[in-house]
């Protein structure tokens, strides 16, 4: 049903009186702030502050993490691929849609003005002479924002801006973690690749030795073609090695958005990086600033307005137009004074019958945000896992490494002793593969 006042002075106050009356029926509710998720003082595998700040001063923050391996290399890739990554390429390109999305829906809520030019020609049924008409005005709509529909809405468009912002900055985190670990786990397949080449060289040596020894009589048939077995072990490895170092650079190029062929990488070891300095000592509430954290509770924010233009809906809304212009029946006499018009129009629109569709909009809003309420409790309690899994991981590999520094340290000791022993003969080849 609308209803429409045209130059009505003594209805002028009727619009109000009715906004008011239909607002008590249907009151707002005031906006859901960020769920409060208690979060933890500190991680429960967190450690002591280092003594070294230097990661953490005004210099050290200007720099990517990545740049605390000491790799130029991987410095190298990363910027390739911050520059070439599809996915961050699209991730860019969603932005700067959604900043257009958010500037048409502020323009929305204002008012418009057009300039209609119309020419009509008129006929009768043959008796009568065909008459024109022609119209030139100028013509301004403008809906107030009586409920706040277009404040809701202005604000879900910001925040579904921060969303993609969120979202971008996420999919860079995500990038440049992948892109770490993969060209970690090259370089760790150099080091294997070159330790399995030196077992294989260390293997045929010994196998040379046992082939002279046995044309001698001091070593068994069944001792060389052990020997020989073990050769071949040692070289069955190596393809395997390779396949996987493959399958790393193939990850790498697409990450950095190249080809493998066109990938230039180097043969370096795990010796080549520095070790990270990580702090694990940071308070659990910086958790709150992560993108992906970020961006489920902007879209819970965008949700929660989302619910008040579903509100705003239920309500009439108040249309206002104004027109001024000329009419005449030719175009060189348009403009004369005589032919000047103006009209004012004011409409309300109250919605009679929709088969509850207005009603069923607000109870989704509503149940959507419920669901990204919960979808940020459950992204808050992945990064606390998330993060106590890798501090965990951090304080046992530090463990590890230690240990294993100690044994490798051992172990060539030795090693070395066992080979000379064996090139004397004062060992034989069980006993010299037990010390290897």
């Amino acid at each position: 049903m609308r209803i429409h006042f045209v130059r009505r002075r003594s209805l002028r106050y009727l619009v109000p009186i009715l906004a008011l009356a239909i607002l008590g029926c249907e009151t707002s509710r005031p906006l859901v702030e960020s769920m409060p998720y208690p979060m933890p003082v500190a991680y429960r595998n967190s450690a002591p502050a280092p003594g070294d700040t230097d990661t953490r001063n005004g210099q050290g923050q200007a720099k990517l993490w990545t740049s605390r391996f000491g790799s130029a290399e991987l410095d190298r890739l990363v910027d390739q691929s911050l520059a070439n990554n599809t996915e961050l390429r699209i991730a860019t390109l969603q932005l700067a849609q959604t900043r257009v999305r958010a500037r048409q829906t502020r323009a929305a809520g204002g008012p418009s003005v057009s300039l209609p030019v119309s020419i009509v020609s008129q006929g009768g049924n043959g008796s009568t002479d065909t008459r024109k008409s022609t119209q030139l005005s100028v013509v301004g709509n403008w809906r107030p924002d009586v409920w706040g529909e277009s404040k809701w809405m202005i604000e879900s468009s910001e925040l579904q801006l921060w969303r993609s912002a969120f979202e971008r900055a996420n999919v860079r985190r995500n990038l440049l973690a992948s892109l770490v670990q993969a060209y970690i786990g090259f370089v760790a397949v150099n080091d294997a690749i070159e330790s399995a080449t030196e077992n294989e060289r260390i293997a045929q040596t010994v196998l040379d030795t046992l082939e002279k020894r046995s044309l001698l009589g001091d070593a068994t048939h069944a001792e060389v073609e052990q020997q020989r077995a073990a050769v071949l072990i040692q070289q069955a490895v190596i393809p395997g090695l390779e396949n996987q170092r493959e399958d790393f650079r193939n990850q790498i190029a697409r990450l950095t958005g190249s080809v493998p062929s066109l990938l230039s990488l180097s043969d370096k070891g795990l010796d080549e990086l520095q070790v990270p300095l990580v702090d694990t000592s940071i308070p659990a509430t910086l958790l709150l600033r992560r993108p992906d954290i970020r961006m489920v509770e902007a879209k819970m924010r965008a949700a929660n307005a989302d619910i008040e233009v579903a509100r705003a809906r239920l309500l009439p809304p108040v249309d206002l137009s104004a027109q001024a212009g000329f009419s005449g029946q030719g175009i060189g006499s348009l403009l004369q004074p005589q032919n000047l018009f103006w009209n004012a129009i004011s409409s309300l629109t109250v919605s009679i019958f929709d088969g509850g569709k207005k009603e069923d909009d607000k109870v989704f809003a509503t149940a959507f945000h419920e669901e990204m309420v919960a979808t940020y409790s459950q992204t808050i309690l992945q990064a606390v896992k998330e993060v106590e899994s890798a501090l965990a991981s951090i304080r046992a590999a530090q463990l590890r490494l230690e240990a294993q520094k100690a044994a490798t340290r051992s172990t060539l000791t030795s090693f070395r002793l066992a080979s000379e022993a064996y090139s004397l003969g004062a060992l034989d080849l069980n006993a010299y593969w037990d010390a290897r």
